[in-house]
């Protein structure tokens, strides 16, 4: 096959580096003794590669513990988020992982400064490892300042509305990740981040940690345009556009429409039926140009940060093939209510008129 894809050399060294490769990968998901073999059959101008590798018995997680988090993390509840337990396999991505859980633990109850350090022993002759982690909490924390980079000033006061913090909040990890999604959700920046601010410095018992929002902008207004052909719908078009920041803020003007039936419907009949869309010769709605055009302005942040207002309008006439024409006028007005990360509740009034054109026949199936 060397006329199809990239043709590779055999790299002798490289080869070798993979043995090595694959037994640090062994070892480092327990199995210290595993064992790599090699079998290569060098035919031609081809090289067949086969490794066998023989796992053996892994070590395992005697013991876990963690110190230093007394008084601050029930133990349990530390045991029962860790996927890194006794008598498993001592994998150390899972080990490494479950520091990074406690510091979570930790920064989550207000410890913005927390350190986890790890350790551990590992008997051969038994096949267990003892693991040890030890947590330095640091300094309980309130959050202070918040400083934002990189927006204008005009999008400030609607960053800060999307923040799940407020000023004298105890720190939490989790409420930095929630502000970094809802300043994506806005639909305003390409990028954003929030962290703590590198200049922080805890000095007291109770005391406020510096935060630092970095935000780049990205397009506010989003263009979509597509046209083609099809068999009942003759020439077709639609297009849709968003504005980001409308009226200021992380208000959302969003306008679509799409038309159908052109060529053939009035207002732009060139006479297509014979030639270009002649399965809709003696359809009778067909006669008239098919549309749907809609606007909806959103505005978020509505005395809460989760709560969201929707203004809709929407105009139509659709029809299907030799079956009837629809008419129609209508709005919507939604409020939605963020009652949980995951929980939402939507409250919405519709109110449209239209009405429908067809035959008997159709009216009564």
């Amino acid at each position: 096959l060397g006329w199809y894809g990239q043709r590779r050399l055999f790299d002798e060294l490289e080869f070798r580096r993979d043995v090595l490769r694959l037994a640090l990968l062994y070892r480092q998901r327990g199995y210290y003794d595993a064992r790599v073999d090699t079998v290569v059959d060098r035919t031609g101008g081809a090289v067949s590669v086969t490794f066998r590798v023989a796992e053996g018995q892994p070590v395992r997680v005697d013991t876990v513990s963690v110190r230093g988090a007394e008084g601050v993390l029930d133990p349990r509840s530390v045991a029962r988020r860790l996927s890194f337990k006794s008598g498993g396999a001592f994998d150390r991505v899972a080990f490494a992982a479950a520091a990074d859980t406690v510091g979570l633990l930790l920064r989550n109850r207000g410890y913005p400064f927390a350190q986890v350090y790890r350790n551990f022993d590992v008997d051969r002759t038994t096949r267990l490892a003892e693991a040890r982690f030890e947590a330095r909490p640091g300094t309980r924390a309130r959050i202070g300042d918040v400083r934002i980079e990189g927006a204008s000033p005009a999008d400030a006061p609607a960053i800060r509305r999307s923040l799940a913090f407020r000023r004298g909040d105890w720190f939490t990890q989790d409420a930095l990740y929630e502000s970094q999604r809802s300043l994506y959700q806005t639909g305003l920046f390409r990028y954003a981040s929030v962290s703590v601010a590198p200049d922080s410095t805890v000095g007291a018992a109770d005391s406020l940690v510096r935060l630092l929002v970095q935000v780049s902008e990205g397009p506010r207004n989003r263009f979509q345009l597509g046209a083609g052909y099809g068999t009942i719908d003759c020439f077709r078009t639609q297009g849709t556009w968003s504005a980001g920041g409308f009226l200021g803020g992380a208000r959302r003007l969003d306008l679509a429409a799409k038309v159908s039936k052109l060529g053939v419907g009035a207002p732009t009949d060139f006479g297509l039926r014979k030639t270009l869309c002649p399965a809709l010769f003696d359809d009778p709605f067909s006669d008239n140009v098919n549309y749907v055009g809609s606007i909806a302005f959103t505005q978020p942040a509505l005395f809460a940060r989760r709560n969201a207002l929707t203004l809709s309008a929407v105009a139509e006439r659709r029809s299907e093939f030799k079956a009837y024409e629809r008419q129609g006028l209508g709005g919507s007005v939604a409020m939605s209510f963020g009652a949980g990360r995951d929980v939402s509740l939507t409250v919405a009034y519709r109110l449209s008129y239209g009405r429908t054109i067809a035959d008997p026949a159709t009216f009564c199936t």
